[in-house]
């Protein structure tokens, strides 16, 4: 059995320039209206990895990847979840919370970048722990890390 706090989940994903919100809201019997581009740009490959301590890597990568952009030497034990298993996965949750803040953002622009970095930046320690709790890989409950001791002066 290995110990949560040990656990990385990885994972890809794909963004663009032409993401947009979803769903919009307006008031009764009026239609919503949105813009979005009519030319989504190249495909931006987003690897992304996270534990209990938070996110511990992210690389957007212009275009597709393979199996040898994951190749690294971090000394890691790889573990695969099974096939199409994506309720065992709580980098799915993180993505899901990434992708939703692009979106909100709509970047049109190559400043798609930056609005990955600020995407991950949103992700909190309390959202991981509550992703790894709904996958069953912690049962207690997030306690707010101290970061540090008041002092006497």
């Amino acid at each position: 059995m290995l110990p949560v706090e040990d656990l990385v989940f990885v994972d890809e994903a794909g963004v663009n320039l032409g993401m947009t919100r979803r769903f919009g809201r307006t008031l009764s019997g009026q239609r919503a209206y949105g813009t979005r581009p009519q030319q989504r740009g190249r495909n931006v490959s987003v690897i992304g990895a996270i534990a209990l301590r938070g996110v511990v890597a992210s690389i957007a990568i212009v275009g597709a990847t393979d199996g040898l952009t994951f190749l690294e030497l971090a000394g890691a034990t790889l573990h695969f979840l099974s096939s199409y298993s994506p309720d065992f996965s709580p980098i799915e949750n993180c993505w899901s919370k990434v992708k939703e803040f692009i979106r909100s953002i709509a970047p049109r622009t190559y400043d798609l970048a930056q609005a990955i970095n600020r995407a991950f930046q949103q992700v909190s320690l309390q959202d991981i722990h509550h992703w790894f709790t709904h996958c069953c890989y912690c049962i207690t409950e997030y306690v707010e890390p101290v970061s540090s001791l008041p002092s006497n002066s």
